[in-house]
């Protein structure tokens, strides 16, 4: 893992990884992400970004999720996700998966992978709906997105 990994972090999210291999019988690679997704109870679905209609649905799903965690939040969000070029991401919310399926087919795997691991890594649901005075550092949001690497 990324040197901007803790060693707790570390240890933690291999524990996690350690589960899910026992969970799926300890399989040969290359691992079916499809049996990983069914184990974690996580649906994939795609979307394209090129639809109009899907900042006004992601604002409203966040709006509903934020509204919930983290109050005031949500009066940011349809300006953040408007400004963003997400190719993917995960809803902690509905334990579902989105890839924009304008992101060329060779990276789905990877990008699939990936959000994943911020399902797995139960901290990172709170750092996944906005900035606050510690996320708005740069270092704070390589160190979460190397975590899921």
């Amino acid at each position: 893992m990324h040197d901007l990994v803790g060693e707790l972090e570390k240890k933690e999210i291999r524990s996690q990884i350690d589960r899910i291999l026992r969970d799926l019988g300890n399989p040969e690679p290359p691992l079916r992400l499809a049996d990983v997704r069914k184990l974690l109870d996580l649906d994939l679905e795609y979307y394209r970004s090129s639809d109009p209609g899907l900042v006004t649905e992601l604002t409203h799903r966040f709006t509903l999720f934020a509204r919930k965690t983290l109050p005031d939040l949500h009066l940011h969000l349809a300006s953040a996700l408007a400004k963003s070029r997400l190719c993917a991401f995960w809803l902690p919310d509905s334990s579902r998966i989105l890839i924009d399926n304008d992101v060329p087919e060779p990276k789905h795997r990877w990008i699939e992978a990936h959000e994943i691991s911020h399902s797995i890594t139960e901290w990172h649901k709170h750092f996944l709906l906005g900035d606050n005075s510690h996320t708005l550092d740069p270092a704070c949001h390589a160190m979460i997105e190397a975590e899921a690497i």
